[in-house]
């Protein structure tokens, strides 16, 4: 792992350590919708049907905004130069993109949750193409040496390296699977 870290160029140890327990153990930190939407430990966190409410607010101050927008009081106050250049009743761009994210976060929410059987595909792909993003090369010896260390399969340089072909984690295909 020392020899794979010094050549990504950064401290990546933490990132790595992060995949293989999430392979181990096949835990994900947002396997709880109320553990991902907690700031602090002492926070109770979100459920969905907190988000869907968020989501109603939003849409409604985004009605608001746009029925304000062009009346003579938001154009006065802005010639007077009482709204901010990036208020959103000044702003020039519209603000459902401003909203996009607080719009769809209930729809994000409804995909965390426990899965019923961890995707340790998907899971090694990303790490396989987080480490070739950051160094250009596989690593398939150091890979392979931890996932042995772990109890995991594929746990030989040869067996990852076939299961790298296999799902399309060549130089030439991993460009258009995780655009770099």
């Amino acid at each position: 792992m020392d020899r794979l870290c010094r050549d990504c160029g950064d401290d990546c140890r933490v990132h790595f350590a992060f995949f293989f327990y999430q392979l181990k153990l096949g835990f994900h930190p947002l396997d709880s919708l109320r553990e991902a939407t907690r700031r602090t430990p002492d926070e109770l966190g979100l459920t969905l049907a907190n988000l869907r409410s968020i989501v109603k607010r939003a849409e409604t101050v985004l009605e608001d905004i746009n029925r304000l927008r062009g009346t003579r009081l938001v154009t006065y106050s802005a010639a007077c130069r009482w709204l901010q250049p990036g208020d959103l009743l000044r702003n020039q761009q519209p603000p459902d993109d401003a909203f996009q994210g607080l719009m769809q976060i209930a729809q994000f929410g409804a995909r965390i949750g426990a899965k019923k059987k961890p995707q340790r595909s998907e899971m090694l792909e990303h790490l396989y193409a987080m480490i070739f993003e950051r160094t250009r090369r596989w690593y398939d010896s150091e890979v392979a040496d931890l996932m042995s260390a772990l109890g995991l399969r594929p746990d030989s340089q040869e067996a990852l390296k076939k299961w790298r072909v296999e799902h399309g984690m060549t130089n030439r295909l991993v460009r258009r699977k995780f655009p770099i």
